[in-house]
């Protein structure tokens, strides 16, 4: 061990998070669907799994608050990431429904 060195543990699985061009998406609801990408970074031994929930929106103003089943359908599952694998696409279907409505949102959240 040298004493002038410094070492760090670095995480081997990684770390996921979404990419940067997924992290706030505009979509058109009769798209039907948004693909967004998640990152493992800084590691990429192993598989690993990945749980995500959408949520409706519960700050600002109500009318731009997305609802599941009437804007989205909501997920509530896990990916995995094989051993080796940095990215990795999630789909949620978007609703189309004849309300006008003003631009709304829903957030996702990466649960482990």
């Amino acid at each position: 061990l040298d004493s002038n060195r410094v070492s760090a543990i670095v995480e081997p699985h990684g770390v996921v998070q979404f990419a940067p061009s997924s992290r706030y998406i505009d979509v058109v609801e009769s798209n039907g669907v948004v693909v967004l990408t998640l990152w493992r970074q800084y590691g990429s031994d192993g598989v690993i799994e990945v749980s995500y929930a959408t949520r409706n929106r519960s700050t600002g103003k109500s009318q731009y608050n997305a609802r599941e089943n009437s804007d989205f359908t909501p997920a509530d599952t896990s990916v995995q990431f094989s051993s080796g694998q940095t990215t990795l696409s999630i789909s949620i279907p978007i609703l189309d429904n004849d309300i006008p409505e003003d631009n709304e949102a829903f957030d996702i959240h990466l649960l482990d």
